[in-house]
């Protein structure tokens, strides 16, 4: 299906993605710092990507004039399984795992390496994003939005009390990913008032009541309650303050400085590759070193299995543009 309207640059979005991923990182790079108050600053990073997931569902829906098909659908989904299974049988390998009714276990249970248990929810969330934001767009009552928000988030409730899969982690146990639903839909009504984010009166208020709201969380010791998987109430809470944080400093004052942003926003671009692979580069390079939990391990760690899998990513991109013009 053609786009008929012409996509914005939405530099923001990449920052966002890119301070979530390498949140992730950190996270699972725990041992080598052994913080736990550092690890729980981490937290936001799953539910912000699925803030950010609803979002751009609603940019390419909309960037198809809001009407999608059932192989737009499966289009999408493709471009996220396909990549996640040729990981799995990648990390398969690495592991020795050469039994196939091993690898096809891994394969649907979404568990050769901890993060990708992601994917499993994620698909699932794909495959209703035209639904919801149909329903979502159907009418421009804001008293209409507010009835919805609290019904969906009534539903996400629902969700996380009953498991699907009692063997899959978190989110992924539960239908929809529980309360990351709410947070997928949470996105796509961010784009249905995206206008707000460009207003520097709105954007003053977002920084100073985050920064407000996150003194609050530090102070009663709230971000630790946040650790949770699927998301709870205080989770729901700081990631929409981290949300605002970044959105409002990068529109008040990062915008005009895109080339300053560039070591987040190019992780935020690769996203996809650096959450497939950051595991397994840690894996690897783990077993060179000595089990020193220093700073300069865990930053070495960090910069590695961060932009090793955007090297590798960028190097298949340039040799396929490069074969396909021979």
């Amino acid at each position: 299906m053609t786009e008929i309207s012409k996509p914005k640059n939405y530099l923001w979005l990449d920052l966002l993605k890119g301070i979530a991923m390498i949140a992730v990182v950190v996270d699972h790079l725990f041992s080598y710092y052994q913080n736990l108050t550092i690890q729980y600053h981490t937290g936001f990073h799953v539910s912000l990507f699925i803030l950010i997931a609803g979002f751009t569902s609603a940019i390419s829906i909309q960037n198809r004039g809001g009407v999608v098909n059932f192989y737009y659908i499966c289009q999408r989904i493709k471009k996220v399984f396909i990549p996640y299974l040729i990981a799995t049988l990648i990390y398969c390998l690495y592991f020795g795992y050469f039994d196939l009714a091993i690898i096809f276990k891994k394969i649907y249970t979404f568990s050769v390496a901890g993060p990708l248990y992601f994917v499993f929810f994620y698909i699932q969330l794909i495959s209703i994003s035209y639904l919801l934001f149909k329903i979502i767009n159907h009418q421009k009552s804001k008293l209409f939005d507010l009835l919805l928000i609290i019904i969906f988030y009534l539903l996400s409730v629902f969700f996380n009390k009953y498991k699907i899969i009692n063997s899959f982690y978190g989110g992924s146990g539960v239908l929809f990913g529980g309360s990351f639903f709410f947070l997928f839909i949470l996105g796509i009504f961010a784009k249905k008032y995206e206008q707000i984010f460009e207003n520097k009166k709105i954007n003053l208020g977002l920084l100073f009541s985050s920064l407000i709201l996150l003194s609050v969380y530090e102070f009663f010791d709230l971000i630790s309650k946040s650790w949770s998987n699927p998301a709870n109430n205080w989770l729901l809470g700081y990631t929409l303050i981290v949300l605002s944080l970044v959105v409002s400093v990068y529109q008040l004052f990062l915008k005009k400085f895109p080339n300053f942003l560039k070591p987040i926003t190019i992780v935020g671009k690769n996203s996809l590759s650096v959450f497939l692979y950051h595991t397994l580069v840690i894996y690897i390079f783990s077993k060179l070193l000595t089990k020193s939990y220093s700073l300069l391990t865990f930053f070495y760690l960090l910069l590695t299995s961060i932009y090793l899998p955007i090297l590798f990513s960028t190097l298949y991109r340039y040799l396929k543009l490069k074969s396909s013009h021979q």
